[in-house]
């Protein structure tokens, strides 16, 4: 959920104590799945005839563990699971990764696409439509420190491949207590700096089955052909995946959204830090995931709404735009819910039942020293990964209009300037619309592999809801939204194949995969060729032929 600011970090440390958790070590031996059933989560509050069955509890991430001494605290990562409500014609699982870096998944289970939410009496109360519907959901605290996951502070990860040798060897026990789920189609979700995460993740699992010696070595190093996972997509919102183009969109969108005015003093201050930060990104080689100067982009621009209300200093709340927040928390304090949910999780027996007792500490959303500790100093950007994920399976990026900190802008840049499968950006494809409950909702376009889909007067947190939970994740990722292009929150005549589509499956031979991607990718541009050349027919007095597409984006070239 956050892309926690330097600002942020700084205020916060002074309130951070500098010890190791106190823990108790977790046995080595993977236990039976029976003992992770959550038999009975405190006022949860649901119909005892469509009844949610939920495991969860801590697994080993730690592929050195059986040689660390005794006394070494080694790191686990702590998870919630909650099973396919419904029954689709292929079993599905997805792992979902909130951001921070450093946030509990926690905010993705009860503030985001779970099915459950908090019901202000210190109960919860279940909704229909969370992902889980067709699909299983395991909700991950990654890193090792963050939520209820731990390790020894000595052990704290620095680097992406470390975060993805974590989630790898995870996997590996994950897979011992429940196998089941391993044949299984496989998807990777999550939102703001696990835009990061997943890529790297799911690249781990491309070099799996194919090439040993990819650029994340440590993380590749301990996968064996015997995990073989179908990973047939990823999805990720509103993610911080490519900060050349981010940091600078901090500014542009600030303007479109009349936050600020050119010419106007904030709006110079922001021109300013981006030539500094610009400057900066000059003398670096590659692609980086943050870059310290460039911080300063975001806090000289939203300064402009620094003020002071009734004897309080208030700020722009980053998540959500149209919302002022407390300085200097300037969103941390958001979403309402969060309050409820910090109460919640910090009793000690919804802890119990949770099986979390493993981490002495009380859960806290985000933990600043795991997102300090993540020095990224040999981790290049996600989005030199993107590409290859887009080979092979389907990724959809999706945003809300009014999340600033990983903002939409950005996001289009992103898609503008990245080549994959043979070109640069979206090329000639038809921007689509759909509704939720018959009212407009936002925009999609989709192209060789990737989806992106931005919904209109959304906050970051609710967007996954105004994809139609289940239903408009699923549709969206796979192209289902051309018949029809409108969804519907429940649409009981849904069938499992309309949900998601059958692609070709990691495990398979490399060989097969590629020309399957191939073939993909060829089949999309002879699409999106006969699309173009029948509107330009249709509208034949326009110069130059081109195409009348509905194009709200300006990242999207038609002519």
């Amino acid at each position: 959920m956050r892309l926690t600011s330097w600002k942020n970090f700084l205020t916060a440390s002074f309130l951070l104590a500098l010890h190791t958790p106190s823990v108790r070590t977790a046995p080595t031996d993977i236990p039976s799945a029976a003992s992770f059933y959550v038999h009975n989560l405190p006022d949860l509050h649901q119909d005892d005839t469509h009844p949610l069955h939920i495991y969860a509890g801590h697994l080993s991430a730690d592929p050195q563990a059986s040689t660390l001494p005794d006394t070494t605290v080694s790191a686990h990562l702590y998870f919630v699971l909650i099973k396919a409500r419904r029954t689709a014609d292929r079993e599905r699982i997805l792992f979902w990764f909130n951001g921070g870096p450093g946030c509990s998944s926690f905010d993705g289970l009860m503030m985001e696409v779970g099915p459950w939410r908090v019901d202000g009496e210190g109960g919860l109360r279940t909704i229909e439509g969370g992902w889980e519907e067709y699909t299983t959901i395991v909700y991950i605290d990654s890193r090792a420190g963050t939520g209820f996951s731990y390790t020894s502070t000595d052990r704290y990860v620095h680097e992406l491949g470390e975060a993805s040798t974590q989630f790898v060897e995870f996997l590996h026990n994950f897979y011992r207590v429940f196998p089941e789920y391993q044949p299984m189609d496989t998807y990777i979700g999550g939102e703001s700096f696990a835009g990061q995460y997943i890529p790297y993740f799911g690249t781990s699992h491309h070099y799996a089955t194919t090439d040993k010696h990819s650029q994340q070595d440590a993380a590749d190093a301990i996968l064996s052909s015997s995990l073989g996972i179908n990973l047939r997509g990823a999805a990720i919102g509103n993610g911080w995946i490519d900060a050349r183009r981010q940091y600078p969109a901090f500014l542009e969108y600030a303007i479109k959204h009349g936050i600020v005015e050119e010419g106007s003093e904030y709006y110079n201050k922001g021109k300013s830090a981006i030539e500094t930060c610009e400057n900066e990104l000059k003398k670096i080689e590659g692609e980086p995931v943050r870059v310290d100067i460039c911080e300063n982009i975001m806090g000289a621009v939203s300064a402009v709404r620094d003020r002071e209300v009734n004897g309080q200093k208030v700020c722009l709340n980053v998540y959500d735009v149209r919302l002022d927040d407390i300085d200097p928390a300037c969103g941390m304090n958001w979403p309402p819910d969060l309050a409820n949910v910090t109460t919640y999780l910090r009793r000690p027996d919804v802890k119990s039942a949770l099986n979390a007792q493993a981490k002495s500490e009380a859960w806290t959303e985000c933990q600043n020293r795991i997102s300090r500790e993540l020095w990224l100093h040999d981790s290049p950007s996600a989005i030199t990964l993107m590409p290859r994920i887009l080979e092979t399976i389907e990724v959809l990026i999706f945003a809300g209009d009014q999340d600033y900190i990983c903002n939409y802008v950005g996001q289009e840049a992103m898609i503008q300037a990245m080549t994959w499968n043979g070109e640069t950006g979206l090329g000639q494809v038809e921007t689509q619309t759909w509704t939720v409950d018959d009212q407009p909702a936002g925009t999609w376009v989709s192209s060789r592999n990737l989806t992106y889909a931005k919904a209109r007067s959304l906050p970051s947190l609710p967007l996954p809801h105004a994809l139609t939970d289940s239903t408009g994740l699923q549709r969206l990722a796979h192209g289902r939204l051309r018949r029809p292009a409108r969804l519907a929150r429940h649409d009981p005549a849904l069938h499992g194949h309309e949900l998601l589509r059958d692609h070709g499956r990691l495990c398979a031979h490399p060989e097969q995969r590629r020309r399957r991607g191939q073939a993909r990718v060829r089949r999309h541009r002879a699409r999106d060729a006969r699309r173009a050349r029948q509107d330009a027919r249709a509208k034949q007095g326009d110069v130059g032929g081109c195409a009348s597409f509905s194009c709200p984006f300006s990242f999207i070239t038609l002519c």
